[in-house]
């Protein structure tokens, strides 16, 4: 009797192995695609911050129409909400595109023409959006806050 238990094929091993596997290989499915859902709204809210700015640049400091671009060019729509104290202008010196320098707008920004890369006034944009992922993850305080910062040289 028990060698023919053992010599008969082993029926729901397979369902018994997937029904083990399958809640963890869930579980990392999700946690991926949470992860990429944050990581997508951290894009989103950087791109925010660079169409704000990108409007500064073209209008001028205009902080209706700069909110309003900030809003409209994200799939995030309303969520997203202006740092304190932005939109500013701030003079500075850049260093091959990248801001090294930042100080007050005093109505000119006569001390930053010596700058290597290039000074002047620069419209600074800062937005904020609250993340708040699917799962609770012991090791994240819910929510987020992920934030983007974008600065463009003014005409």
């Amino acid at each position: 009797m028990l060698g023919a238990l053992l010599r008969a094929a082993p029926r729901g091993l397979a369902a018994v192995e997937f029904g083990l596997a399958a809640p963890i290989l869930i579980l990392l499915l999700v946690g991926l695609v949470d992860f990429g859902l944050g990581f997508y709204a951290s894009l989103q809210v950087q791109g925010a911050a660079s169409a704000g700015a990108e409007y500064a640049s073209v209008h001028g400091m205009d902080t209706v129409g700069i909110t309003s671009a900030v809003q409209q060019n994200t799939i995030l729509n309303r969520s997203i909400t202006m740092s304190a104290g932005s939109p500013s202008e701030v003079c500075g010196c850049t260093n091959t595109g990248t801001m090294v320098e930042e100080g007050t707008f005093n109505g000119s920004c006569s001390g930053y023409t010596t700058c290597t890369g290039g000074g002047g006034a620069y419209a600074k944009v800062q937005v904020q959006y609250s993340y708040s992922p699917m799962l609770p993850y012991p090791w994240v305080r819910v929510p987020v806050t992920l934030s983007g910062l974008a600065y463009r040289r003014l005409q």
